[in-house]
């Protein structure tokens, strides 16, 4: 997965932040529910997740989180951290700094869709994941396809070690 590449972009991430402000409790659980867009989730704007920070907007194949400015900035630092350092479970993010309803900045983070497999996990996978996110639940990785991400960077409690993982194509310990 390329990491040099913005993820999403900002007519998206706006369309996000449009009318975040607005959802109570019961709205946002009945969008969750809405079968409507079943047929190809990638392709429409539904709302995907609610986390105890953000909104999790899915638009054409790319997660928009909508929330507070701090712990988007903090996932995205983190997860760019991570993904530097040569974690193979850091998928690449963008920040987008656009207007909400009412003018005010508010940043979104962007990052691939990763849908679950649903495979079972690896668990020296897993493991590698734990080194920065201790405490990460089920809900906030995603094997897909045999590859496991981290798809919650609120998660991670703990930065990398310079040389924590090798570069790829680098043997581990050289």
């Amino acid at each position: 997965m390329r990491s040099d590449r913005p993820v999403g972009n900002r007519r998206d991430a706006a369309s996000a932040a449009l009318g975040y402000h607005d959802y109570d409790d019961h709205d946002i659980s009945l969008m969750l529910h809405d079968d409507a867009h079943e047929d190809d989730p990638r392709l429409h704007k539904r709302l995907i997740g609610r986390g105890e920070r953000c909104v999790a907007w899915l638009i054409d194949g790319v997660v928009y989180k909508v929330g507070r400015d701090a712990g988007n900035r903090y996932e995205h630092e983190a997860l760019t951290a991570w993904r530097q350092a040569g974690a193979p479970w850091a998928p690449p993010t963008t920040l987008w700094t656009v207007l909400d309803e009412w003018g005010f900045e508010c940043v979104v983070v962007a990052m691939p869709y990763l849908p679950d497999s649903g495979a079972e996990v690896d668990p020296a996978r897993l493991a590698a994941i734990r080194q920065a996110a201790p405490q990460t639940c089920r809900d906030n990785y995603a094997d897909v396809d045999g590859h496991l991400w981290l798809i919650d960077g609120g998660d991670i409690e703990h930065w990398p070690v310079p040389g924590s993982f090798p570069r790829p194509g680098q043997v581990s310990g050289a």
